[in-house]
């Protein structure tokens, strides 16, 4: 009898298991903004934006763990789209490279894109690296660095903002 018991035991503890590594993964948003210059000169010079801060902190506490229990923060999503001016679009972008770095860690590639097609596009969805970043989210924000290889001239400044979503793993209280 003990050994059904046992055994009716183990998936139900498998599934409580599964439930709580669900319980201690959420996703955190952040935003930046940057400006592409007019260009009359291909390429244009690498762009570091201000620092950027999340509510890292705020959805640590909100999701019952700890800074120091973050065991894994990975890039999973980012968005740019073009604010301005309205005439815009990335048909002048033939590729971009995208990091972030921090007063004390050097820059790491997060995502990039290439072969743009030149259909007026003012929405880039960016492939995502696996690096791994908790270091770089945890501190008192970081910065982005574009890296931007231009195929034509610009007479305008685009505006773009930069969404992003990093997924974080962490340990429970």
């Amino acid at each position: 009898m003990k050994k059904y018991l046992i055994l009716l035991l183990i998936p139900v503890s498998l599934l409580a298991c599964e439930k709580l590594k669900d319980l201690l993964r959420f996703d955190i948003n952040a935003e930046t903004e940057f400006t592409i210059p007019r260009n009359s000169v291909v390429p244009i010079p690498d762009i570091i934006t201000p620092k950027t801060t999340s509510n890292f902190n705020e959805q640590i506490d909100n999701n019952d763990t700890r800074k120091d229990l973050v065991k894994e923060v990975k890039l999973t999503e980012f968005t740019l789209t073009i604010e301005g001016p309205s005439q815009a679009n990335f048909d002048f972008v033939e590729s971009m490279s995208l990091s972030i770095q921090t007063d004390s860690l050097p820059a790491i590639q997060v995502a990039s894109i290439s072969d743009i097609p030149e259909t007026g596009l003012t929405t880039l969805d960016l492939v995502t690296s696996e690096a791994e970043l908790d270091e770089y989210v945890k501190g008192d924000g970081f910065r982005v660095k574009a890296e931007i290889t231009t195929d034509k001239t610009v007479t305008y400044d685009t505006e773009v903002i930069g969404n992003m979503t990093f997924s974080v793993k962490a340990d429970p209280l």
